[in-house]
């Protein structure tokens, strides 16, 4: 959560965690983290997402490549992971754990990290590491 990590590296962190579902792992000093990225970590709704319901939108849109070991993994990545992950509640959230930008739409709603809000779909743009939870509105 803290330096060196970049606020959307921070927020993606936080969503993976939220979407892997086990444990919520904090390894920084909680009282030397700045307030917003405390605060962040351990939104309420976002930690509430733990052990949920969330599967991913299109999990056959991100296949693996063959795995020949650990050294031809480090030699050619060719994993991903899935952008999109419905919630229980019909919201969504995304991750970026990709090494390239990537676009998502969201029905709209609240996007419990950053704040914002939009009454219509809108396209998103997700830099890599950068994740969003996105509450359906009313």
């Amino acid at each position: 959560m803290r330096e060196p990590f970049s606020v959307e590296r921070a927020t993606g962190a936080v969503v993976a965690a939220a979407v892997a579902g086990g444990v919520w792992f904090l390894g920084d000093d909680l009282i030397e983290l700045p307030e917003e990225r405390l605060t962040m970590a351990l939104h309420p709704e976002v930690v509430g997402l733990r052990g949920a319901a969330v599967r991913p939108v299109d999990p056959l849109a991100y296949p693996s490549g063959f795995d020949s070991g650990l050294t031809g993994e480090l030699i050619s990545p060719d994993d991903s992971v899935p952008v999109q992950w419905k919630l229980a509640d019909g919201g969504v959230a995304l991750v970026n754990l990709g090494p390239e930008p990537v676009q998502a739409v969201v029905l709209g709603g609240e996007e419990l990290l950053g704040g914002e809000h939009s009454p219509v779909p809108t396209v998103r743009q997700l830099e890599s590491g950068e994740g969003e939870v996105w509450r359906p509105g009313p």
